[in-house]
């Protein structure tokens, strides 16, 4: 995990030295999921599973909602009055949510689940409400409300209420729930939830009494 992480450092410092023109900003984002991939890997295959193994997956769920939640609503922000259609056949369409799915590395998931062309309902239930898609909202609060579980303590007891509280929420609620109450309502109501589930681990576990 050290070495993973030194190396990163060092490297990214040449890559600062040649600027993301020369280097190419394609091959930086790529660069960065390998060295994420291979950081995930080794702390997941080597590391014992005490407390500390079980915050670094918070944080990863945490961040891995957020990012999800606010990729989500971005897209859907820009493709403007074609977002509500399931695919409105045209390309630019097709590779705007084509995009956004891998970016969050579902593409393949979306195409094995779904026969349609990328279109808002069908990408928003697989990346709010799909349990078996790790980049999910769905699995990142279920795999929240687990790791919260498994730690010791009473103190614990506001961040586990609230992780069951919004994995409940997303296991009872449907797409057409969510888009009849509007998706980026959905979405920037859902938003503040991560960030307060965040704030109630970080003030239940790692704030001094």
């Amino acid at each position: 995990m050290w070495e993973n992480i030194n190396a990163t450092w060092l490297e990214i410092r040449g890559i600062a030295e040649q600027g993301l023109s020369r280097y190419g900003m394609s091959r930086f984002c790529e660069w960065i999921k390998e060295r994420s991939h291979l950081f995930r890997g080794a702390s997941y295959g080597t590391i014992m599973r005490n407390d500390a193994f079980r915050f670094i997956r918070l944080g990863t769920f945490i961040e891995r909602a957020d990012n999800t939640l606010r990729l989500l609503d971005a897209r859907y922000e820009m493709a403007g009055d074609q977002a509500e259609a399931v695919s409105d056949g045209t390309a630019h369409a097709y590779y705007q949510w084509s995009a956004l799915l891998r970016a969050l590395s579902s593409f393949e998931a979306y195409t094995e689940i779904y026969r349609d062309a990328p279109g808002a309902r069908h990408v928003a239930e697989l990346l709010l409400l799909r349990a078996d898609v790790p980049r999910s909202l769905r699995a990142c609060t279920e795999e929240i409300d687990q790791i919260l579980a498994q730690l010791p303590g009473a103190n614990g007891r506001p961040a586990q209420r609230l992780a069951a509280e919004m994995d409940a929420r997303l296991r009872y609620t449907g797409i057409t729930e969510i888009l009849d109450e509007g998706l980026h309502a959905w979405l920037t109501e859902f938003i503040p939830l991560v960030r307060q589930l965040g704030n109630a681990i970080h003030s239940s576990y790692l704030e001094a009494a």
